[in-house]
């Protein structure tokens, strides 16, 4: 059957593969973009300024007539990384390499076109920080996703913590970790999203866009969430409680870490309203003592959120079915007979479902976070037969 799996796929390696995102009432442009924090040292290093590289998927007006930009997944370093995880499954090395995406491009703006741009609308800005030593570009495709129901998302590579981060200016980091971390790791995170999110900040100052080649790239500073999968959701719910600027989280599938697990999202400056969800497979809770933990200071109000939260589970679902992989994987087009090898990985939610889970259930969180309607998370969540709710905080909304 391996042999099987390995012919079928190495017939078409060195081809092209789109890989599809989930629609929504939005086009989607994306940019990269390289900050440096200059009032703080790379705590990997000492001897540099800490940076951070970003992907921003921007969401475009449909009444913007676009080309399309097609990108590779991933640039060629970032894509070996990923050749054992390929061959873990039975797929070729190469298959990173392979993977392409589809972009808005619009039109070239004149200078009539620039001026309006202040009366375009202001997009929500959501945060996403990846698994542990796993590549922001191994979530684009969700990023996508969410970003074409109307968020500006942005992606957050970790440098030393990624396997590999390629810069635009052709620059490599490669991870510099040891096993043991794990707590360290998420307040390095949660320090970047919180620089990330001021850079931005300034960048788009006086309702200046943050591109200015995009026709509509304004970001709505009084609504920010930040999301993560796995370490990245602990990152996020760190962040949640140490930044007021920052309005909920979502936490993918990952293990929580102090000091949330003690006082949740409360601190003595920080005490509003954060709505966070717990979103991942089935038996998570089962088999991760701190979700019960975080479950239970959040839903009694000692931890910041005023009881404001969710814990929902996805069946069928493996840990890395919150990452691209799903889609990823369909796109090749497999046989019936060889997908069989890959379901122990990635469960048994294709990857066109498992994207329309991630981008509906997190906006329709996102909008209660933002104007506590709750009718619109329970609606979302009702309408998939995969996804539970195993606990819920909604009377207190």
């Amino acid at each position: 059957m391996r042999f099987t799996l390995l012919a079928s796929l190495l017939l078409g390696a060195a081809q092209a593969v789109v890989v599809p995102s989930h629609p929504g009432p939005f086009s989607v442009a994306m940019r990269v973009k390289a900050l440096t924090d200059h009032g703080r040292t790379d705590p990997f290093n000492g001897t540099t300024k800490r940076q951070v590289l970003l992907s921003v998927f921007v969401p475009i007006l449909d009444n913007i007539k676009c080309s399309q930009d097609v990108v590779s997944y991933m640039p060629p370093a970032t894509a070996a990384s990923y050749g054992p995880l390929a061959e873990s499954a039975g797929l070729p090395g190469a298959l990173f390499s392979t993977f392409q995406l589809e972009f808005c491009k619009p039109p070239q703006q004149n200078e009539s076109c620039r001026a309006s741009k202040k009366r375009g609308p202001r997009f929500p800005l959501v945060f996403f920080s990846p698994g542990l030593g796993e590549s922001r570009l191994l979530y684009s495709v969700t990023a996508k996703s969410i970003a074409a129901q109307g968020y500006v998302v942005v992606t957050v590579d970790h440098p030393y913590d990624a396997e590999v981060i390629e810069f635009p200016d052709g620059s490599v980091v490669r991870r510099n970790w040891t096993t043991g971390m794990e707590q360290q790791l998420t307040e390095f995170r949660a320090a970047d999203i919180s620089f990330a999110l001021t850079k931005l900040g300034q960048l788009t100052q006086n309702g200046g866009p943050l591109f200015r080649d995009l026709p509509t790239t304004h970001i709505d500073l009084t609504r920010v969430i930040a999301m993560g999968h796995s370490l990245g959701g602990a990152a996020a719910a760190l962040a949640v409680r140490q930044d007021r600027r920052i309005h909920g989280g979502i936490d993918l599938d990952g293990r929580l870490f102090s000091p949330v697990l003690e006082s949740g999202l409360n601190t003595n400056s920080k005490k509003t309203n954060q709505p966070f969800m717990l979103l991942g497979r089935e038996k998570h809770a089962d088999e991760d003592a701190t979700w019960n933990q975080f479950w239970r200071v959040l839903s009694s109000g000692t931890g910041g959120s005023g009881g404001k939260g969710a814990m929902v589970a996805v069946k069928g679902t493996s840990h890395f079915s919150f990452a691209d992989l799903p889609p990823l994987i369909q796109a090749l087009g497999l046989p019936d007979e060889v997908k069989g090898q890959v379901e122990a990985m990635l469960g048994v939610v294709d990857g066109a479902r498992m994207q329309r889970i991630l981008a509906e259930v997190s906006a329709s969180f996102f909008e209660w976070a933002f104007e506590g309607s709750y009718g619109r998370f329970e609606e979302a969540v009702g309408g998939f037969a995969e996804v539970v709710v195993r606990n819920s905080s909604f009377s207190a909304v």
